[in-house]
């Protein structure tokens, strides 16, 4: 009977732990299985959203392809452009040097002409008829700096300025600068000067006749745009390895907006154009290039109303070792 008992009361026992551990074992699969949907649902979404952004980078490769073959025909355009823009501008260069040359010749029979008849070489005139002549000689004049302006342009984006540099002294072109126009700033009632320091200026390697350009350029503006009762000045020195020239006026000056201009050709500032000077805009970009050329710079100082000065620095010659 108590065999019997024990035996009962055993087979509950595991009757009970079975049910037990099924209902145990049971929750752990459905939260196993919820946790499961769970992740797939999730990798679902996670895949579906890989998928879009494969598509949508699939979509952007296609669009930087297409703007890739734009910017490469842009690019072959933009590279004909330049080229038939060089072929222009060599054709334009070669038009501006023949027609210059072809000018120059009559425009130097036409000088000599009035001339002649200014010194009565032909006869004798009236002060009405000198004034007509001596009018036109000046209108000669200028027409004569435009074309050597423009030759000089054409020449040297053309490569044929024909540069000769040979060691020399500064100091006589200065003086001889200085002495050719006295005259014009003495007319115009301004005061002009060379200022030199004791000991001599050494020696560099110059073409003393394109040097003499920019020398001409840069007093012919500085005297044109300083009103009369004015001064310019010219001033040379040594600053470490460079010989200095400054030419400073108490002329009209640059506006600052236009300061990034000034050395590109046929550029005239607005208010050098409202005081009616003549000029090209020609010759502080012809300027610019022969100091280029000899390894030194070209810049400037200004206020408008107060004056300018333009700073022309040379390279000294490099000592022997």
């Amino acid at each position: 009977m108590n065999l019997f008992f024990i035996f009962g009361a055993v087979v509950f026992s595991v009757i009970v732990f079975g049910f037990v551990l099924v209902k145990r074992t049971n929750k752990q699969l459905e939260k196993l299985r919820y946790e499961n949907a769970r992740s797939l649902k999730l990798l679902s979404q996670k895949e579906n959203k890989l998928i879009s952004l494969n598509l949508a980078l699939k979509e952007r490769n296609k669009e930087s392809d297409e703007v890739a073959k734009t910017l490469v025909r842009r690019d072959l355009e933009l590279t004909e452009t330049n080229e038939r823009l060089r072929e222009l501008d060599s054709i334009k260069s070669e038009f501006v040097s023949v027609a210059a040359h072809q000018l120059r010749t009559p425009l130097t029979g036409i000088k000599w002409t009035l001339n002649a008849l200014l010194n009565e070489e032909v006869g004798t005139l009236d002060e009405d008829q000198k004034k007509f002549v001596a009018d036109g000689l000046v209108s000669t004049y200028r027409l004569i700096e435009l074309i050597n302006d423009l030759l000089d342009t054409a020449r040297l984006e053309e490569g044929k300025f024909g540069f000769i540099f040979k060691i020399q002294a500064l100091t006589p072109i200065l003086k001889q600068t200085v002495k050719n126009y006295e005259l014009m700033a003495k007319e115009k009632g301004i005061e002009f000067m060379l200022q030199l320091p004791e000991a001599d200026l050494p020696f560099l390697r110059l073409d003393i006749e394109k040097i003499g350009i920019v020398l001409d350029n840069l007093i012919d503006n500085a005297i044109k745009y300083t009103i009369p009762g004015g001064k310019v000045t010219m001033r040379a020195f040594i600053d470490k390895k460079y010989l200095i020239i400054e030419i400073r006026d108490t002329g009209i000056g640059i506006p600052k907006a236009q300061f990034h201009r000034m050395f590109t050709k046929f550029f005239r500032a607005a208010n050098a154009q409202l005081a009616e000077t003549s000029g090209t805009g020609l010759g502080l970009y012809v300027s610019y290039n022969i100091v280029k050329r000899h390894k030194g710079t070209l810049s400037f100082e200004s206020r408008e109303g107060e004056g300018s000065t333009f700073i022309l620095s040379l390279p000294l010659l490099e000592k022997a070792k």
